[in-house]
């Protein structure tokens, strides 16, 4: 019997599609991946280089703004300080909230040392004292943020912060941070912008980030966000230092160096409202800070009604007048390198 297939007939091989893989669709694919990611980074570089982190730049404006008073702080001290309140009980022209949502101590010393307030100012430091003492920067975020305030290189503040000196992926953090605001400051803003402009409302639309006027919005605590706050990144505690260690030692010197004065206040604190009435500071800080004529407010154990919190250091907006209004009296009555207890007053 003939076969159906000639014997003489070669076979053609099986071939395997992966065990060759075509040169030139290889590296065609990988120059589209390289090209696309080139036009990413020159876009993201393009945008930031035509904006701020606002943030930082509201800060900055406020703090360089001239007014007598200045409150440098986090999220903790826009939601204890009315400004306008507080200027009226202190009797001066103003109050500027120059407070960052998010800010660590060493934020401050950059905002201290790279923007320094007019001469004669007072400088009130309000925020944990864990936040104030933090040391090296836990996250991307907080570290773009301390490049953004940055404006010459600051070896002392930088090693402290960030380990060393400011680095080209400091710097590209710096830039993602601001594209990103930009662009979710356009998301967020342009719907009301069509709104109004279909309805005929003249409106002012704030398209910023982070608004650092009188009403404080949901933020983050130092164990996490607050109830109601938007999803965002996880809370990372920094590393607490020891105070002659910590930004303290700098602070102290950038307000000397302005020639303004420095009042540091330990805030409200729900866990501690029964703390007693202390003639000295409890705590190291507070008693190196003295020690150097820095005027130290604690207003743990102040009579704030329990109701005012709405976590350990953060306050309702109902709240506030009352908190502004004891703040403002131990303002008032502490002097240079004195330390004044809100107990006192129960």
């Amino acid at each position: 019997m003939t076969s159906s297939t000639s014997a003489s007939e070669p076979v053609a091989p099986l071939v395997d599609p992966w065990a060759k893989p075509a040169p030139k669709a290889l590296l065609l694919g990988l120059a589209l991946v390289v090209t696309v990611l080139g036009l990413a980074a020159a876009g993201v570089r393009g945008l930031a280089a035509h904006v701020e982190n606002p943030r930082a730049s509201q800060a900055v404006e406020r703090i360089t703004s001239g007014a007598p008073w200045l409150i440098v702080g986090n999220s903790v001290a826009q939601s204890v300080v009315d400004p306008d309140r507080l200027a009226e009980r202190l009797q001066v022209s103003a109050v500027a909230q120059a407070s960052v949502d998010g800010a660590l101590g060493p934020h401050v010393a950059a905002l201290l040392r790279h923007h320094p307030p007019a001469s004669g100012a007072t400088v009130v430091v309000l925020m944990p004292t864990h936040n104030l003492l933090a040391g090296r920067l836990p996250s991307e975020t907080d570290r773009a943020l301390l490049v953004e305030l940055l404006r010459w290189p600051d070896a002392p503040l930088t090693t402290l912060a960030l380990g060393g000196a400011v680095s080209p992926l400091d710097l590209w953090r710096r830039d993602r941070v601001r594209a990103r605001a930009a662009l979710l400051g356009w998301v967020t803003a342009t719907p009301l912008r069509i709104g109004a402009a279909l309805s005929g409302v003249q409106v002012r639309v704030d398209d910023t980030l982070s608004n650092l006027g009188a009403e404080a919005g949901p933020v983050a605590g130092p164990s996490g966000p607050l109830p109601g706050a938007p999803p965002g990144r996880a809370v990372v505690e920094a590393e607490e230092l020891p105070p002659e260690s910590s930004v303290l030692p700098l602070l102290v010197e950038a307000a000397e160096r302005a020639e303004a004065r420095l009042i540091v206040v330990v805030p409200f604190d729900r866990r501690r409202q029964d703390a007693p009435c202390r003639t000295t500071p409890e705590d190291e800080a507070g008693r190196w800070l003295i020690e150097r004529g820095v005027a130290v407010v604690d207003m743990r154990g102040a009579p704030l009604a329990p109701d005012a919190f709405s976590r350990e250091f953060h306050l309702h907006n109902t709240g506030r007048a009352q908190a502004t209004d004891l703040l403002a009296e131990g303002l008032r009555a502490v002097g240079p390198g004195a330390y004044w207890s809100g107990a006192c007053g129960r």
